[in-house]
């Protein structure tokens, strides 16, 4: 999931590259690229195409099997693909274009127009919903697919990912429907309010058959804000159990998380807990970076915790703890001039 978005954000950034390259030649789009843009029904705005669109499974035709019947010739063969009214086999021929070393100005060329089809023509982003339920995860024409979408409005593009993670709200055990229904609600532009949708996270951090990263992804698209105290106290009992046998490197980054699904009353008691001696440094570290970027409150009993520390000649962040005293905190003169003569000042 992440190749994708690393797919969808190199390659959104060369189309933008490539189109204001074009602005500044003032080149026009051929007669034959043009008529891609052509539909048979008249041009209506997404809020009104999109919730018609049928979500069910159709039939797709295997991807290898049309690569296999394609030549160089044909790659090159602008025309046939400006023509071609079929949105898999636009994408198809586009991602082979892509592969294909020297035809980067062509594929940004066809991409664009491919881009201003889909605001006019509703059917063609209907075919991209319908396309991006059918299609492996792992398939290149799944991230153009997915990129391709992302030119609808925000609100248009937020209701087309979401109407399609739904549907595999009810297949959640299966890995490759838990990784789908991921990989498009990571995509979506904003918060996720779906109540259904909501749970549906939280039922993937429940599993035990799912790994930390999997569940540390699910927890992300949650606000706690959207749950009750019981929901947020389970999450923490995960979050502290991940925390306590993982590796010292994963169990740091549950921490972010776990600071997260903490009210801040517990916040510092949690904090101070994680900071303790006996845990690893990646531990320490994470929690001396949430406390820096404010996600901790400077209380009382955290300036006392990182005094300990950084009075503490045998503990390795003392030098770490006193930075984080002097920059997020205020001292008295007598805690400050602790400090000094404890490093020579």
């Amino acid at each position: 999931m992440k190749a994708i978005a690393q797919f969808t954000f190199a390659f959104g950034c060369f189309i933008a590259g490539y189109m204001v390259s074009s602005v500044a030649n003032n080149s026009s789009i051929s007669d034959d690229q043009l008529a891609l843009n052509k539909s048979n029904h008249q041009p209506t705005t997404h809020l009104n195409a999109l919730p018609a669109c049928t979500l069910e499974p159709t039939a797709v035709k295997p991807i290898e099997s049309t690569r296999n019947t394609k030549t160089k010739a044909d790659l090159n063969n602008t025309a046939s693909i400006a023509d071609d009214k079929n949105i898999e086999s636009i994408l198809d021929r586009l991602d082979m274009l892509r592969q294909q070393a020297g035809n980067g100005e062509l594929v940004a060329q066809q991409f664009d127009i491919l881009k201003k089809a889909i605001a006019t023509n509703p059917q063609l982003a209907d075919d991209l919903i319908d396309l991006l339920y059918n299609t492996p995860l792992d398939s290149h024409v799944f991230s153009t697919a997915l990129t391709a979408l992302q030119t609808l409005p925000a609100q248009d593009l937020d209701f087309a990912l979401l109407s399609i993670a739904e549907q595999y709200e009810g297949t959640l055990e299966d890995a490759e429907s838990r990784e789908k229904f991921l990989a498009l609600l990571t995509n979506t532009s904003g918060t996720i309010d779906s109540k259904p949708t909501v749970q549906a996270l939280l039922h993937i951090v429940d599993m035990d058959t799912v790994d930390a990263s999997t569940k540390l992804e699910a927890l992300h698209l949650v606000q706690p804000h959207q749950l009750f105290e019981e929901e947020k106290l389970s999450i923490r009992t995960e979050l502290t159990q991940l925390i306590d046998h993982s590796p010292a490197n994963e169990a740091a980054k549950v921490v972010p998380q776990l600071l997260r699904f903490s009210d801040q009353t517990h916040r510092s008691a949690v904090a101070s807990d994680l900071l303790s001696q006996h845990r690893a440094n990646p531990i320490r570290n994470a929690v001396l970076d949430s406390l820096a970027s404010g996600d901790i409150s400077a209380t009382e009993e955290m300036k006392n915790t990182l005094m300990a520390i950084a009075n503490n000649p045998n503990d390795n962040l003392n030098h770490e703890a006193r930075a984080i005293l002097e920059y997020a905190f205020e001292l008295n003169k007598q805690e400050y001039d602790q400090l000094a003569v404890k490093y020579n000042r």
